[in-house]
């Protein structure tokens, strides 16, 4: 993804145990602001992640990020990866598999066999995006099914798009293939746009954008090699029809993926990771921060800010710092 492996280790040449004052799991927001303030407080700090950005790095264009009137998503995420590395910080190419409680720390375990010690360890990985789970999906997942919009506008140039979802995210897919593509469904399940209003009046005037609401999709059908059409039904009176589409992408949300952690930390319904305001999670020295979290409101200028405050206290953790007074942290 834009060239940044080269920029992180592989895991499997770090070593048997490879030891660090704070661990961040999960290279979004939230981790990259974390690891950037221990670092720049002088803690070995490394990152664990399989690709970096996260969410934030799908949009094409993001305009409530303060300090930039728009930025593209890739773009913003390049900057923070790039900032956080030149503060120390130490990259890990990887996935985790488990974490363990250790003595004076804990041990996080890598899907390729890595092992790495912290003092602390800050749980930042955010969500995944969240599939329909119907009929004839998981066939055509690479092959016209994408969980999030492809950053290419050549290749929906005289194509048709459906678009599942009624939220920012869907709304922003949808403009964009609408630049290029001959046609896109926004294929909502309620009446009711769960969006903003600026975004969903920018759709309203759009000519080649088809709103369709209280519509859910039944099936993806297609050939051997790509999605053809997708089958859609009216919730209330239950018609079905065909909508010939070449591409489906599912902005229906995100869900966390905790296996790795429930075992140590606490979930809410939602399967989130239970915090107080400063980032704890009440197991000493594990903190966690961002969408994984169970903070009300998933944006990425919030996901900084807490990325930062579990920072700080893993950094006064580390330090055996129990006061609850604040730390100069401007510079």
């Amino acid at each position: 993804m834009l060239g940044y492996l080269s920029a992180w280790i592989d895991a499997e040449k770090v070593g048997l145990m490879a030891t660090y004052d704070v661990l961040v799991i999960g290279g979004g927001v939230a981790g990259l602001t974390a690891a950037m303030f221990t670092s720049r407080r002088k803690l070995s700090t490394a990152v664990v992640s399989f690709e970096y950005g996260g969410q934030t790095a799908i949009p094409a264009v993001i305009n409530n990020y303060p300090g930039f009137e728009s930025i593209g998503g890739g773009e913003l995420m390049g900057r923070m990866r790039k900032q956080a590395l030149s503060c120390g910080v130490e990259a890990i190419d990887g996935k985790v598999s488990k974490i363990e409680k250790s003595k004076g720390g804990f041990e996080a375990t890598l899907s390729n066999g890595g092992r790495h010690f912290a003092k602390a360890l800050i749980l930042a990985y955010g969500k995944s995006p969240r599939m329909l789970g119907v009929q004839g999906e998981e066939k055509y997942i690479g092959k016209g099914v994408y969980p999030n919009v492809i950053h290419n506008p050549e290749l929906y140039k005289g194509k048709t798009v459906a678009v599942i979802g009624g939220g920012n995210s869907a709304f922003g897919t949808a403009i964009e293939c609408a630049q290029t593509g001959k046609l896109v469904y926004v294929v909502n399940r309620s009446e009711k746009f769960r969006g903003e209003e600026t975004l969903l009046e920018k759709i309203k005037i759009l000519p080649n954008v088809r709103l369709l609401t209280n519509k859910v999709v039944d099936d993806a059908k297609g050939d051997e090699k790509w999605l053809r059409e997708i089958i859609i039904r009216d919730v209330a009176s239950g018609a079905k029809e065909t909508l010939e589409v070449d591409f489906m992408f599912e902005n229906i949300g995100l869900e966390v993926k905790n296996d790795f952690c429930a075992h140590l930390v606490r979930l809410n319904e939602y399967k989130e990771i239970e915090v107080n305001g400063c980032c704890e999670t009440g197991v000493p020295g594990l903190f966690a921060a961002g969408d994984a979290t169970n903070i009300p409101f998933k944006q990425t200028v919030i996901s900084a800010g807490e990325g930062a405050k579990a920072g700080i206290q893993a950094y006064k953790y580390v330090k055996g710092d129990k006061s609850r007074t604040s730390l100069d942290w401007t510079h």
